[in-house]
């Protein structure tokens, strides 16, 4: 038995689970994300909990532009002509990913460019989860949010990363996660 294919199937039910309960999603694109088709499906899963459950998501643009990102250009527009080469006989699963990367860019996000240095982003980002999350706010989130307010900014982002994704309601997708025990 192969247990690196046993790994990966446990990692994608892991995180299949934790997207499908989150409240709020912050996905990190970067130049190559578009060249893992890992990493297209659990988008496309991810809007799929928006567009059903009403899930926040908030796309950060890490140096990459946004509008390739939209338009599919530089680095995406390679990596989708070879998902198109790859999977010419599922054209429709390319449509999809095209479609769900154009839906995110017409979200309210954060480009790295634009707010510098990456401190600064960081704390953008956690006031817009905690802002999400206070929006959604119940007596379980209540004492969480109130205690991200109080941390420093720069252990913030690294908080929630376990506070929320203990408590179920909040995945930062990361292309580097290589072990279901980091999702959980």
């Amino acid at each position: 038995m192969d247990h690196r294919l046993e790994r990966v199937e446990e990692i994608s039910l892991a995180l299949h689970r934790a997207i499908q309960v989150s409240k709020v999603s912050v996905i990190i694109f970067s130049e190559n994300y578009a060249s893992s088709t890992s990493c297209l499906n659990e988008f496309v899963q991810t809007i799929k909990c928006k567009r059903r459950n009403g899930q926040f998501v908030i796309p950060v643009f890490y140096c990459i532009d946004p509008s390739y990102v939209r338009k599919q250009q530089g680095t995406y527009a390679v990596a989708f002509a070879m998902l198109e080469q790859h999977f010419r006989d599922r054209i429709h699963k390319v449509q999809e990913w095209r479609a769900a990367l154009t839906e995110a860019t017409n979200l309210s996000g954060f480009d790295s460019w634009v707010i510098r240095p990456e401190s600064k982003l960081v704390e953008a980002i956690v006031e817009d989860v905690l802002r999400k999350l206070n929006h959604i706010s119940t007596s379980d989130l209540k004492g969480l949010v109130d205690g991200l307010r109080k941390l420093s900014r720069y252990y913030a982002l690294v908080y929630l990363l376990f506070a929320c994704s203990a408590a179920q309601k909040v995945i930062i997708a990361l292309d580097d996660v290589n072990t279901a025990f980091q999702l959980e």
